[in-house]
């Protein structure tokens, strides 16, 4: 029997997910046997041992990762002293606002990001392989039944200044969404929409949310250049319409207005909200349709499957 591929994702925890995704899609394959470590505390006791002393927690888990002498590591992003791995046979992902300094990329046999519009820091690299976009789980993203007293339409994302413009329009032509996020107890909307702002929530419990709402919006941040964040793919599996802010690339992951609706003003966005509010018929046929693309195409199993065939090409 041929030996596992000793795979190691080495990510920060965040609340968004991105780490457990790619985790549970590595483990899902049977040619491998996957591991994860963090870059971040993810326990009080480990957050304690990391203020006293990061230099300490950092060379812990250097010394950590050269341990487990892995076949492939996947790194979601960098982190202290990351050019002192012994190991060489390393992916790196590059996510939001992509950067690297250009004398560290051959640390890595192989360079992803999940947005083309920063593609051209990486253009005179023989280790960048280009786009790696986000996706969704199907075991995690899924609908969480039918509520048939739901709301209209959420909101979920954190502060941002291209996120601000648009929710300060939707208050002045009142169409103003349920928000949570970080914007709880850290804007004036708290004040005038006291029960539409709500705290953030932990991506395996966002099918709860999901399921309180007719529509799901998803405004871009300022960070997206070129295609979409992991909302878009996310809301698929919950089986939720969308309406998403255009961006370039977007088009390449979705058909608008037929997969997703898409706006580019405000007064598209209240057409749309409109149309998607009265037309159950509209509604699932954009579910019905997204939920096929991203079953098809943009699952994080696709995602894992080009990094593994790319890893054994190079």
């Amino acid at each position: 029997m041929r030996r596992k591929l000793k795979v190691l994702i080495v990510a920060k925890p965040w609340q968004g997910g991105l780490y457990e995704y790619y985790f549970n899609a590595f483990k899902r394959r049977e040619d491998v046997d996957p591991y994860l470590y963090f870059t971040y505390p993810n326990s009080i006791l480990d957050y304690l041992s990391y203020k006293a002393n990061k230099k300490n927690w950092y060379d812990d888990l250097l010394k950590k990762i050269a341990k487990l002498k892995y076949d492939l590591g996947f790194f979601i992003n960098t982190f202290p002293n990351f050019d002192k791995l012994d190991n060489k046979n390393n992916v790196l992902y590059l996510t939001d606002d992509a950067c690297i300094d250009q004398r560290k990329f051959d640390l890595f046999k192989n360079i992803y990001i999940s947005d083309n519009g920063y593609a051209e820091k990486f253009s005179n690299n023989n280790n960048f392989l280009g786009e790696l976009a986000f996706a969704f789980d199907p075991n995690v993203h899924k609908s969480n039944g039918s509520n048939p007293k739901k709301k209209l339409i959420q909101l979920i994302a954190n502060k941002d200044k291209v996120r601000n413009k648009w929710i300060d329009l939707m208050d002045k032509h009142d169409c103003f969404p349920d928000i949570y996020g970080n914007y709880f107890n850290k804007s004036s909307y708290l004040l005038s929409h006291p029960f539409k702002i709500h705290p953030s929530i932990n991506f395996r419990k966002q099918n709860k949310i999901y399921s309180k709402y007719l529509i799901s919006l998803n405004i871009h941040a300022s960070v997206i250049k070129n295609g979409t964040n992991m909302k878009t793919f996310e809301a698929c599996g919950f089986k939720v319409p969308q309406i998403i802010n255009f961006t370039p690339g977007l088009e390449n992951f979705f058909e608008p207005n037929k997969e997703i609706m898409v706006f580019s003003n405000i007064n598209e966005y209240k057409e749309k909200l409109d149309l998607l509010r009265g037309d159950d018929k509209l509604r699932k046929t954009l579910i019905n349709n997204s939920i096929k693309r991203a079953a098809a195409m943009h699952k994080y199993d696709d995602r894992v499957k080009v990094i593994i065939k790319n890893f054994n090409l190079s």
